[in-house]
């Protein structure tokens, strides 16, 4: 199949996965949001790979399934870590921030992805890393400034798509680890060492800003 036919096949695959684990109004919410994301990917993709349109077309797909973990049960993370032989406990407070890792695992699984590339975006799209590719941080990036997004839910979204229209990714990606941990903080909610790593990676970005 082509690739326009891929992606319809994928986010049949996706609601379909949606649906099976959420209501339909939180299944609808959340595949309009991975369709969002996958636009904004791919209009930074054009960016940041200008011509490239095999990149674009990673970075759609990538888009698409980011979220391919987001109502995942219990069972489903203890099936995981049991059949990849992981050593990774679950803890009810950072459900929110599993799905990345365990998305990462299932589409191999379920939908026979082996990109690595693509895998890794969604491994790594809400906590980030101190190193990233340059398809994983559009999907950090995308994830929080796709149109959908309010600056009611997303307080930064403002200057976070600017940086990142204009050119600036990694200090975007800076910008958004740092509000992540400042959010948590706010919260009164323990902040992970993955999510420390990757402020620390790229914190530089923030700095060069200030010479």
């Amino acid at each position: 199949m082509n690739h326009n036919e891929y992606i319809e096949y994928l986010k049949n695959k996706l609601m379909d996965n949606f649906l099976s684990r959420a209501s339909v109004s939180k299944a609808n919410e959340r595949y309009l949001h991975s369709l969002g994301v996958a636009m904004m990917a791919r209009t930074l993709a054009g960016i940041y790979a200008p011509h490239d349109e095999d990149f674009a077309n990673k970075c759609e797909i990538a888009g698409i399934l980011h979220d391919y973990g987001k109502f995942f049960t219990r069972s489903d993370y203890e099936e995981l870590t049991k059949d990849n032989n992981i050593d990774f406990n679950y803890e009810e407070d950072y459900r929110q921030v599993y799905h990345g890792y365990y998305g990462y695992l299932a589409l191999k699984r379920d939908l026979g992805i082996d990109d690595e590339e693509i895998l890794m975006a969604v491994r790594n799209h809400i906590m980030g890393a101190p190193i990233m590719s340059l398809i994983e941080e559009i999907i950090y990036v995308s994830d929080l400034i796709e149109e959908g997004r309010s600056e009611e839910e997303i307080p930064i979204l403002k200057p976070l798509r600017e940086l990142a229209l204009s050119g600036n990714l990694k200090k975007a990606v800076a910008f958004e680890s740092k509000h992540v941990i400042e959010h948590l903080l706010k919260m009164n909610i323990k902040v992970n060492n993955i999510s420390l790593d990757c402020y620390n990676g790229y914190c530089k970005y923030l700095k060069e800003e200030e010479k």
